[in-house]
């Protein structure tokens, strides 16, 4: 399972309120005669141009020029700064560059505590990238206390799994907070045991409205396995842009579990959502077909399932809905959800300052061409007017649409 350190719903637009401050102890570096921070600026501009497959849909989501953002950017350092200033330099570029984007397809400096974060999650390569001295200078290297928090786990939320009987014997409902993995081991017998309670119900309502993500086994393996009779299928297209940086996350010896291989002539044209300029970035893709059996406690159920969804939804709140559209598991109803797909973001470090920077090197689609950043999961049915999805479900219920 790839890592994805949620350190809060993984929508694009919940990632501004991560770059905030660097290492408190500003580390300042002899600029001599060479503009170190312009190095670092068309560095940062090279890997982004060959491994980060978004630019396109961040203009069409965003109403951006990304060309236009990037010279203005650079013209700011090209006649050298006054200061040398590390720290000045992460907020120059926060304001010029990264502001533009606001989180979306996770591009965004590291702060110290995420930096610490991931740095102690020792996972290669991110790791291996990050750890190194011209980072440590920047963020500092972690304190005993930083570093023992860095490894405390994310908590166990103990009122994560909500569920209750609408109507004795026909419709049950059950609302999920958060699919954060910590949570595995204590919700695991709860649904397990409201499944196998309601098993015979002609509805169920399984509710992530508010759930900003955490890990996609949680649907994967907690929820569908349980409620499916029959093989499920499951088919996406990940296409990357085959820059040399991606290659240190998806070639042979990398820890993703998929395998990239040169894109066939023809199979871009199948999809008609995906634009010509798009499509001529890539150079490698990978077909994936997830294969989900009934678990050996599959509770047999026949009924109607609905999942409640909206915009807060993203990550692996992003890709549940779209799984059980894509099979028929459930029927979406609600409103549209936030942004989502793709693998665990990529890591870069800008060579000079040592500032840490995550983004999307995966270019996920549907059938269609779909990126999951620019179009969410559109639900079956939309809310009606004046009801939230709770109350659209009873009401198509009662009025027997189903």
């Amino acid at each position: 399972m790839a890592y994805d350190p949620e350190p809060t719903v993984q929508e694009y637009t919940s990632y501004s309120s991560i770059v905030v401050e660097p290492h408190a102890d500003i580390v300042e570096i002899e600029q001599g005669n060479s503009n170190h921070f312009l190095e670092d600026v068309d560095y940062l501009f090279y890997i982004l141009e060959n491994n980060f497959p978004l630019f396109y849909a961040a203009e069409r989501v965003l109403g951006i020029d990304v060309a236009e953002i990037k010279a203005s950017t650079r013209l700011v350092f090209e006649g050298g700064t006054t200061s040398d200033n590390n720290g000045l330099f992460f907020h120059m570029l926060q304001n010029h560059f990264f502001s533009n984007f606001n989180g979306f397809g996770h591009l965004f400096m590291f702060d110290e505590n995420f930096y610490h974060t991931l740095l102690a999650a020792d996972l290669e390569p991110w790791r291996g990238i990050l750890d190194n001295p011209a980072s440590h200078a920047f963020y500092g290297v972690a304190t005993n206390q930083q570093a023992a928090a860095a490894e405390i786990e994310i908590p166990v939320f103990p009122n994560n799994v909500q569920t209750q009987i609408i109507e004795e014997g026909r419709i049950a409902h059950m609302h999920i907070s958060t699919f954060v993995h910590t949570n595995f081991e204590h919700d695991a017998p709860i649904i397990l045991e409201f499944f196998e309670s309601v098993a015979d119900y002609e509805h169920l309502i399984i509710d992530i409205r508010g759930n900003g993500g955490g890990s996609s086994g949680f649907f994967d393996n907690l929820m569908l396995p349980l409620l499916i009779n029959e093989p499920v299928v499951y088919n996406r297209y990940n296409f990357i842009m085959g820059g040399e940086h991606v290659w240190l996350f998806y070639g042979d010896d990398s820890p993703d579990w998929e395998s990239y291989s040169p894109i066939p002539d023809g199979l871009l044209n199948s999809f008609p959502l995906l634009l010509p300029e798009e499509a001529e970035q890539f150079t490698h893709y990978s077909r994936m077909t997830i294969n989900f059996e009934p678990s050996e406690n599959a509770v047999g159920f026949q009924g109607k399932i609905w999942m409640l969804i909206d915009e807060r939804n993203g990550s692996a709140t992003w890709t549940a809905p779209r799984m059980a559209q894509y099979t028929g598991f459930a029927t979406l109803v609600g409103a549209p959800t936030g942004g989502g797909g793709g693998r665990t973001p990529l890591v870069a470090v800008l060579p000079n300052s040592g500032i840490a920077v995550y983004f999307q090197g995966v270019f996920s689609v549907d059938e269609m061409g779909r990126n999951g950043y620019e179009y969410g999961v559109q639900p079956d049915i939309l809310n009606f007017e004046g009801m939230d999805a709770l109350q659209t479900v009873l009401t198509l219920i009662a009025e027997g649409i189903y």
